[in-house]
């Protein structure tokens, strides 16, 4: 449905979003 199709996209833009930071952290 469209809640779990939202929440895959939520998490897959969190795990960018991080790995985004992380990467100008380091």
């Amino acid at each position: 449905g469209i809640d779990t199709k939202l929440s895959t996209g939520a998490i897959f833009v969190v795990c960018i979003f991080y790995s985004s930071i992380g990467g100008l952290k380091a």
